[in-house]
């Protein structure tokens, strides 16, 4: 059974043949009789044929000329994406055509609607609206909270980012056979060269090759060794001072392990103490000032908490402020207070370093004998509560000579 397919003249051949393809394809497909398309067909000439298919190709039974004709194979247009020139381009929209407003629905139309507008009305007023209110609260308390987080982010100390300028420069000046060796002292210093000479020898031993000199190659990393240690400091030193947001205990552990070597390295110890006083004062005057706030607006817990987290060693309470927490607390621990309270406050006296200013006024009375139990265990480190709640004081140790404790004994007489 024949089949229909719009062919197209590709060609004339010398024979007097022409050659063919589909309409749209690329390639010539096949050959057909001048007989079957005429012998004054041209190239571009589009016949409307049937053809039959067979082993050995396809064979172009009958043809007509096609009304359409292909005027010229020169020119194939590309279809694909918009090409846009180089330059500032502008492409104009045109405006939508705006839509009505919707006509708001009215109650008289939807008597549903106004019927759970007046339950609602009633319960809010009820409820006085707690809905609200507690959507108000907790947006509120959301937005108080990321703000806590973007102060506390913006105080928080940068990420220390060492670079390898020092380590670069040393390794260009060191001769080919010591970069290995400095390779390994800089990643573990002279454990991870000894590792490496280890595992170096029992590969030998394997593979029944010489052993390794060990000797020469120590010697040579623990020469190389101090210069490893300088490079190492310069590049830490140099990522640290150009932070503004530094913990006392990266510039303290840098301070410490400071070598320095030249003029250069010396003014960089130097300010690198500079920076440390400087961050030391101006923790203790922030840490203090917060004590001082807490005190001033009655948060006597947690300014007893935080005089205990001291932010440096060399750090403490100024007398103004130690003697203002002292009187604070001491006046608030009276029998008023309640029992829990009381006890809580007392706990966290006991651990303040102002626990020996603290004088009690007085303990609340407690069915229970917590209060008392309580003072009974924080005598010690609060010395005021034994006096309040009756308690003996020991007396104090007798004196010792070199941590001999002396005794006398009664003479012998003859």
């Amino acid at each position: 059974m024949a089949n229909h397919i719009e062919i197209e003249i590709t060609s004339k051949r010398n024979d007097g043949s022409f050659t063919w393809r589909a309409k749209g394809a690329k390639e010539p497909r096949g050959v057909v009789d001048p007989n079957i398309v005429g012998s004054d067909a041209v190239v571009g000439e589009v016949f409307k044929a049937e053809f039959e298919s067979w082993l050995d190709g396809v064979q172009i039974v009958s043809a007509i000329k096609s009304s359409k004709k292909i005027e010229s194979l020169s020119d194939i247009e590309i279809l694909g994406p918009r090409q846009f020139k180089a330059g500032v381009t502008a492409t104009l929209v045109a405006k939508k055509q705006q839509t009505k407003a919707r006509k708001p629905r009215t109650n008289k139309d939807d008597p549903e609607r106004d019927h759970s507008q007046k339950r609602e009305h009633r319960t809010n007023n009820v409820l006085g609206n707690n809905r609200d209110n507690s959507r108000d609260k907790a947006r509120d308390g959301s937005r108080e909270r990321s703000n806590d987080k973007r102060i506390a982010n913006r105080h928080k100390p940068e990420p220390i980012v060492v670079g390898t300028f020092h380590r670069d420069r040393l390794m260009f000046s060191l001769e080919i056979q010591e970069r290995p060796i400095a390779d390994y002292l800089f990643d573990g210093g002279l454990p991870a060269v000894r590792e490496a000479i280890a595992n170096q020898q029992k590969e030998a031993k394997e593979k029944n090759l010489p052993p390794i000199i060990e000797t020469p190659l120590l010697a040579i990393a623990e020469r190389l060794m101090p210069q490893i240690r300088n490079a190492l400091w310069r590049d830490r030193a140099d990522a640290i001072l150009k932070l503004e947001r530094v913990t006392l205990k990266d510039l303290r552990s840098l301070i410490v392990s400071a070598h320095p070597c030249d003029e250069e390295e010396r003014k960089i110890v130097t300010e690198l103490k500079k920076r440390l006083s400087k961050k030391i004062s101006d923790v203790g005057a922030s840490w203090q000032g917060q004590v001082k706030s807490f005190t001033e607006s009655g948060k006597l817990k947690e300014a007893l908490e935080l005089s205990a987290k001291s932010p440096d060693h060399s750090v403490s309470l100024d007398n103004q402020v130690a003697e203002l927490l002292a009187s604070k607390v001491s006046a608030a621990l009276n029998k008023d207070l309640n029992p829990t309270e009381w006890i809580e406050l007392v706990e966290a006296a006991s651990q303040a370093p102002i626990r020996k200013l603290i004088k009690p006024a007085s303990v609340p009375e407690d069915a229970t004998g917590e209060v008392e139990r309580t003072s009974k265990k924080l005598a010690g480190l609060v010395p005021q509560l034994a006096q309040i709640i009756g308690l003996k004081i020991p007396p104090p140790p007798r004196p010792t000579h070199g941590g001999v404790i002396v005794k006398s004994f009664p003479a012998n007489n003859p």
